[in-house]
């Protein structure tokens, strides 16, 4: 979720039993390219666990190394396929096709690439948050 699940709202769910808990969106572009990006949106703590990081890209290459940076903070990686926000649908998110933030137009090389992206003793999960049927948006 965008600007929703920072690590104060994620630990005040787990105090009341959530089991897994997802970080804001990131630009994966930005996570990768920029310590100053990831030391401001990007904070954790060890109660944060189990933790999965939730990307937009619109380059392959750049979600691995984004991914790869995130690994040893978390229990997961998510690849957003498909956001509902009207900046994705104006292309000024992280749009590749369709109507989605991520590589919806690449899909292959990119659950590929982040897939190879674990380490032999802990691979690095991936889940991909798709949505399916007509959207209304607001705003």
């Amino acid at each position: 979720m965008v600007d929703g699940s920072e690590l104060p709202w994620r630990l005040l769910s787990r105090k009341y039993n959530s089991q897994l808990a997802y970080t804001p969106m990131f630009h994966a572009a930005n996570f990768a390219l920029s310590a100053k990006y990831r030391e401001k949106q990007f904070t954790t703590c060890p109660e944060d666990r189990p933790l999965l990081v939730q990307f937009c890209a619109n380059d392959p290459d750049t979600l691995l190394k984004a991914a790869r940076i995130a690994e040893p903070h978390c229990d997961g990686i998510d690849i957003n396929l498909g956001c509902p926000q009207n900046i994705a649908r104006r292309g000024a998110a992280c749009r590749v096709g369709g109507t989605g933030c991520a590589v919806s137009g690449q899909r292959g090389s990119a659950v590929g690439g982040v897939g190879a992206g674990g380490s032999a003793s802990r691979p690095l999960r991936r889940v991909f948050a798709g949505r399916v049927g007509p959207y209304r948006l607001h705003g």
